[in-house]
């Protein structure tokens, strides 16, 4: 077998081959039984190579499909309510426990305002208070009274966190693509117990 040539050899000859995409037998007769051979390994490595990227990119996309379901299951089995919430309040996305707090299937969740389920009480403070909690999550928390359908009204710790990397590169915040991930947590149990030992 003819020894095979160097790099930058191998180079000139695929450069040689694109020229050829659209080869005649007139450009194919030019090509010497050793550029053939050249090229012929050159393509037999390239493949294994793509073989072996391709097995790594499968066996990461299970790896990511595992993950993705351990997120998932975790997300919607945490005994707290999660909502993605727009800048106006509206919610994008909702866990199983949000739902079954409100008493109502998660289908209609989305796309309704969060301060539909806010007891009347409340709802001026929270719409007043909105902006600035959607701005400045972090650290940050709310206690107010919520409502399911057929719920009496019971109270919550609502605590946030910005979603999506919408900061801009120049460090300000565009608001119009935020989303605001939302922990809301049935707090009914803390305060009986304070109430409890505040009779004792």
């Amino acid at each position: 077998m003819a020894e095979l040539k160097s790099k930058k050899d191998i180079r000139s000859l695929k450069e040689q081959v694109k020229k050829i995409a659209d080869f005649t037998a007139e450009d194919i007769s030019d090509i010497t039984s050793e550029e053939i051979q050249c090229l012929m390994y050159e393509l037999q490595c390239h493949q294994i190579e793509l073989e072996m990227q391709n097995d790594e990119l499968v066996k990461a996309q299970l790896e990511l499909t595992k993950l993705n379901n351990r997120l998932h299951l975790i997300y919607h089995q945490v005994p707290v309510g999660i909502l993605t919430l727009d800048n106006k309040g509206f919610i994008k996305a909702a866990n199983l426990n949000f739902a079954k707090m409100m008493r109502t299937d998660i289908n209609k969740l989305i796309n309704r305002p969060f301060a539909s389920f806010i007891d009347k009480d409340d709802l001026y403070r929270f719409i007043r208070g909105f902006g600035n909690f959607f701005a400045y999550p972090e650290n940050n928390s709310i206690q107010l009274m919520l409502v399911g359908e057929n719920t009496d009204p019971f109270p919550v710790l609502i605590q946030g966190t910005a979603d999506d990397g919408s900061d801009m590169s120049d460090g300000s915040v565009d608001f119009e693509k935020r989303k605001l991930v939302i922990v809301i947590t049935d707090i009914s149990d803390a305060i009986k117990n304070q109430d409890n030992e505040r009779t004792s």
